[in-house]
């Protein structure tokens, strides 16, 4: 099946380029109830997982145990932007849980926002691992380790019992089994878990129905979802999708971006589910598809989110050149 295009950009009126992709939306009782494209090809979700990688420690307890605030779990559960509030808050769950950034295996890459990236190198900063978008899952997972008495020099094997547990629990939410996964290795390091964007849909629906699956997810289900929802910034950052759709319509959904053009939506008050990829993988596109999902399933827009419908493209000297949008004829 070739993918229909969904987002296209264009320059003096003509469309100069087009994103084809696929989407998939679940109702409680796993559903199909929208859907585009090909949902039944295995993709790797990449940080739309991040949701439940975290699950194992706050079911274990962990927020309790090391006095965890919802900031703290929101940021485990980022691809953030390596603001200043962000290694912050990075930096206190280590101290909390006793570890140091040394012991973090997601490797260093500047800020991404470029005017964060030019104080980096203008100031000559020392590069760390906290400054990683995915530093803040990392500590979450050595914490983990540290409350079950877990090796941490290995702990992004896929044999260590933290990325067995982390399996297992994916697959409950996709509601599939582990030994159907695809296993691949994510740009911070950590194991990543193919799934068909009907079982992405599945997993981020069952984050509001956690007992559903099962009843030892409920507490550590609501907690993610309460902490993205009382700290939006924590979950990306500035001038970010994540955030700002969290920030003005968290009520009603919560939303993980993932590599190469993924896009996870929970919408916790409706109990629906949402699994998003662009073919080519371009990271923008998926956001413009998203949002068309969250009006059409919610009714909710906000003037925040409307540069997610049409956004002009500017070029180097501030000028117009064009305008990324949703594809209309694909409606």
């Amino acid at each position: 099946m070739i993918n229909p295009v969904l987002v296209i950009s264009t320059r003096a009126e003509l469309i100069e380029s087009y994103y084809r992709g696929a989407y998939c939306v679940v109702n409680e009782h796993n559903e199909i109830i929208d859907q585009a494209g090909e949902i039944f090809t295995p993709i790797f979700p990449r940080s739309a997982l991040k949701f439940f990688q975290v699950l194992p420690l706050l079911a274990a307890g962990g927020k309790s145990y090391f006095n965890f605030t919802d900031e703290e779990i929101a940021v485990m559960c980022a691809s953030h932007n390596a603001e200043k509030r962000h290694i912050e808050v990075v930096h206190s769950i280590m101290e909390k849980a006793g570890i140091n950034e040394h012991m973090l295996q997601c490797g260093f890459h500047p800020p991404y926002r470029e005017q964060d990236s030019q104080k980096f190198f203008i100031n000559q900063i020392k590069p760390s691992p906290l400054f990683n978008n995915c530093s803040g899952k990392h500590a979450g997972f050595l914490a983990y380790c540290k409350l079950k008495n877990y090796a941490t020099e290995n702990y992004l094997d896929f044999n260590h019992p933290l990325q067995q547990e982390i399996k297992k629990c994916i697959a409950e939410f996709a509601e599939t089994t582990p030994n159907q996964f695809h296993l691949g290795i994510d740009g911070c390091s950590a194991p990543n878990f193919a799934l068909t964007l009907y079982q992405l849909a599945v997993a981020f629906k069952n984050l509001s129905t956690p007992d559903r699956i099962n009843s030892k997810w409920s507490e550590a289900a609501t907690q993610v979802i309460n902490s993205i929802k009382a700290y939006p910034m924590m979950v990306a950052g500035t001038e970010r999708f994540c955030t700002e759709l969290s920030d003005v319509l968290g009520n009603q959904v919560i939303g993980k971006t993932g590599a190469e053009g993924v896009y996870g939506i929970t919408f916790h008050q409706k109990k629906l589910g949402a699994g998003i990829k662009t073919d080519d993988g371009k990271m923008g596109p998926q956001y413009f598809i998203a949002y068309d999902l969250v009006k059409k399933h919610t009714g909710f827009s906000h003037p925040l989110l409307q540069k997610y419908e049409k956004a002009p493209i500017i070029n180097w000297s501030g000028k117009i050149t064009g305008y990324i949008q949703k594809n209309m004829k694909n409606q």
